[in-house]
């Protein structure tokens, strides 16, 4: 991985006027997301953590030992589908905030033994602003920003952007 800065998450609502909002996730694996992006994946939904790039460099670096006539490590992203080296990413330091304060606001909710909330993607809007996508809870109920769980009355918190 190389060291550098990202452009802005904004460049994604500049490029494309219609877009409104973006669905990013926030969990790999079911663990928080170590946001990375590479440079030339073109796409807001291009995001890597840390550890998948890490197996696809020691998956192309296998490759490489099996089949000689390879001689750089790059594969598909699935999602923007343009040929990406492992090596050409970057920390997305942007997204990273988002990630970090979600997981955290959501650690500190789920440390009531009756409270069970999940999360796995972020919505992101053109003015900048952003918040959790929740996910069901226990008894199946959805539980999104500023809702009551009915059940257990856990009342959910404005989260700061």
């Amino acid at each position: 991985m190389i060291k550098g800065k990202l452009p802005s998450i904004k460049r994604f609502f500049d490029q494309d006027p219609s877009l409104v909002s973006i669905s990013i996730p926030i969990t790999y694996n079911d663990k928080r997301l170590i946001a990375y992006r590479n440079k030339y994946c073109k796409k807001p939904e291009c995001i890597y953590d840390k550890l998948q790039i890490l197996d696809k460099q020691k998956k192309a670096t296998q490759t490489q030992t099996q089949i000689p006539e390879i001689d750089d490590m790059t594969f598909w992203c699935n999602i923007c589908l343009n040929t990406i080296d492992p090596k050409e990413f970057l920390p997305d330091e942007e997204l990273q905030r988002i990630i970090d304060n979600t997981w955290n606001q959501i650690d500190e909710l789920n440390k009531n033994p009756n409270t069970k909330i999940n999360c796995k993607r972020v919505q992101l809007f053109r003015d900048g602003s952003w918040e959790p996508i929740f996910v069901q809870n226990r008894e199946g109920r959805i539980v999104r920003k500023n809702q009551t769980v009915i059940n257990k009355a856990i009342v959910l918190p404005q989260l700061e952007n």
